[in-house]
This record gives C-alpha cells, structure tokens and sequence, in this order.
C-alpha cells in the first residue's frame, strides 16, 4: 500500500476523508473504475484510516495495534471477499460466511470492513444474498465493492449503493507518472501509456512484462497477413486461449480506432498506435462501412469472450483474421 493516494487518486481520498470526518460516509460503496488506477490501493488505506486506533492528519498512525495487525494482513474486522482458487465466481457460500462475520461483534470496538472485489464476478445469488446487509449493515459496518464493470452489478445492488465513478487520468498525468517510475524507456513510456489507455500502474505492467515486443510481433504477422506472407495458421499459436483473445481484440480495436481518427486528418502522433503507421496507412483505404462492420465483429468477440466460459478460441481467432485478411484481398 502506498505512503502517498496516487497523484490521479487525490480528489476521491479528499472526499472520503471529508465524509468521514463529517459522520456521512456510506455504509455501502461502489468504486467503479477501470483496472490500473490503483482502486484498491485507495480503499486499503481508507480501510486503514478507519480502522486505526491513532489517526492522525487524516492518515493511520502505521504504529497502534489496529494498524500493525493490518499491515500483517491479519486484522480481525477486515475481511476482503474475492473469487476463490479454481472458481470463477464469488459463491453465495463465501457471502453468507461474510454476513455472518459482519453480524458479529468488531473485535477491536470499531469498524467493520468487507472488501468485495471484483464484485462484478458475484453471481445471481451471491448478489441477492448480499442484498440485506447493503440495505442495513449495522452500526459502524461498511461494505466497498471494487469493480471495472459496474453494469454488470444488478440494478438492486448499484441502487443500494453510493457509485464511486473514478476515470482514468490525461495521457500528461499518466505519463508524468510513467516516467518517474520507469525512466529507463522514454521511447517506448508513451506508446505504453496508448496502450494502457492512461492507466499507469497498468502502463507500468507493460513495460516491465514483455508486452510491448509481443505487441510488436503480433502487428508484424498483421503485416505479414497484409501483403500475403504469412497464412493465418502462423498465429494460431501464439493467441490460442481466451486471454490472449482478449489482448488480440483490444489491440485490433486499438486499429479500428486509430484508422478512423486518421481517416478523419488526425496526425498520426496523436493516435494510439503512433510507431505502427504502416499499419495504419495501409488501412487507409478501407470503406467507412467495412470500418464499422470491423469495429461491430471485434466487440461481438470480445463480449463472447468476456461473457461465456464454453468457446472455441480457434474459431473466433479465424473469424477475426479473415475479416482482416478481406481487406487486402
């Protein structure tokens, strides 16, 4: 957890303070925001604030015996519900066992904290379960629900809580961030803050993982396919499961993007694929409708893939490239 709420943070830490100092926190939030924002750090240290015995210049003392436990990890009246090894949902099991907690005594005469994340991967009946306790936690009882899809929740939970909105930073405020944490890779901060889409813990992840030069063999074969020097079994490989289909589509919709925005006269230096402009003045001459048929197929994709278990990744990644490949042909 960091010392310091990131700099993009600032104004939602501000405000909670303030709520709390006031005695007008919500028992029940919402903090709906996109992964790479550092969302949870926020409410950890939140957490920490409320559960300190010491408090002080609205920050943990970080020295009493609530502060020391929760540093362990180990402090008894904060408990943090998430999706469980080999699942793929929050259980109603797992919700009962936290209300339960909740109904009980705090142990250290003060706050109770059920961290859900991320909430959105609570199922119909894990969420109806939950639904009393939102309504009515009981005193000093506060529930935070982490999520990058909040539309996903159920209009009965996002109702019976205060929705927390926190965006993404400019591309300045992202890159000043980058930079001073990863100095080593000025040439590539910027194209990993596009990528990242002004997230920059996630922009950070990129450039310390080997996604860049993975982002740039896969627009190679792209290239490869344009100019018919490679079939599209020669990715077969490299993108066979869901996540890399997800990595796949994103990228692709990153294109669609960047071609209409230069379609439009937009410099190629704004856009956010601005190193692969032979990709993109390739895609110059595609039709304003296949442009629009591409950008439909690709979020028809992703939503399969974010939405159902059962899928054959091979199929999909075919569909995806021959409607590719049809450009050039």
């Amino acid at each position: 957890m960091p010392k310091v709420i990131y700099p993009w943070l600032q104004s939602q830490w501000r405000e909670l303070v303030k709520q709390h100092n006031q005695k007008r926190l919500p028992h029940a939030m919402i903090f709906a925001a996109p992964e790479g924002l550092g969302v949870l750090q926020l409410v950890a240290q939140l957490s920490q604030l409320l559960l300190c015995k010491k408090p002080q210049d609205n920050s943990a003392c970080g020295q009493c015996s609530s502060c020391e436990l929760f540093k362990a990890g180990s402090h008894p009246d904060l408990h943090n519900l998430t999706v469980e090894d080999k699942k793929t949902v929050i259980t109603v099991e797992q919700v009962r066992g936290l209300i339960s907690i909740l109904s009980e005594t705090a142990h250290q005469s003060g706050y109770r904290i059920a961290i859900v994340q991320p909430a959105h991967l609570m199922n119909k009946a894990s969420a109806n379960a939950l639904l009393k306790t939102l309504e009515e936690p009981g005193n000093d009882t506060l529930l935070m629900l982490i999520t990058d899809r909040v539309s996903a929740l159920p209009a009965t939970v996002r109702s019976r809580c205060l929705i927390v909105n926190i965006s993404a930073p400019s591309e300045e405020v992202a890159l000043d961030f980058v930079q001073e944490n990863y100095p080593d890779n000025t040439k590539t901060d910027l194209v990993a803050v596009r990528m990242a889409q002004n997230r920059p813990l996630h922009a950070v992840d990129i450039l310390k993982s080997g996604t860049l030069q993975e982002r740039q063999d896969f627009f190679a074969y792209l290239q490869g396919l344009s100019n018919k020097r490679l079939e599209p079994t020669s990715l077969y490989n490299r993108f066979n499961d869901k996540n890399k289909l997800l990595v796949f589509c994103d990228w692709m919709l990153g294109l669609v993007s960047d071609c209409e925005k230069h379609q439009a006269g937009i410099a190629m230096n704004k856009l956010q694929n601005s190193d692969q402009h032979v990709l993109i003045e390739a895609l110059d001459k595609i039709t304003i409708e296949q442009r629009f048929h591409w950008h439909k197929s690709l979020l028809e994709t992703k939503r399969v893939l974010l939405s159902s278990s059962n899928i054959n990744p091979k199929l999909l990644l075919d569909d995806m490239l021959l409607n590719w490949i049809a450009f050039f042909r």
